[in-house]
């Protein structure tokens, strides 16, 4: 997990956690901590789609902190083309995707 100041483009904190933790879970342990330490009046947040909880909402929303954050597409995903509909070009000695 990376943050950075978007007006000086530095980093300001960078932590590690385990592959299988969300995004969303140190967060807010991680805004605070970065408040603490350097004195910051977070006034603007953009996060991605894996911040993006009910949970976090609500609590920059309290803090009356603007946010901006990626979401999610359900149901959007490129559904996975069949082998059968691949046609092979023999000139080319390849398998064409139907999809492109």
């Amino acid at each position: 997990h990376r943050t950075t100041d978007a007006k000086y483009n530095i980093i300001t904190d960078t932590y590690v956690t385990a592959g299988n933790m969300a995004d969303s879970e140190p967060y807010l342990a991680r805004l605070q901590a970065q408040i603490d330490k350097f004195g910051f009046k977070v006034e603007a947040v953009a996060l991605d789609a894996g911040y993006f909880t009910g949970y976090i909402c609500k609590k920059l929303s309290e803090r009356n902190i603007f946010m901006v954050m990626g979401y999610r597409r359900f149901g959007k995903r490129n559904k996975e083309v069949p082998k059968n509909q691949f046609k092979y070009v023999e000139e080319m000695n390849v398998f064409a995707c139907p999809m492109g």
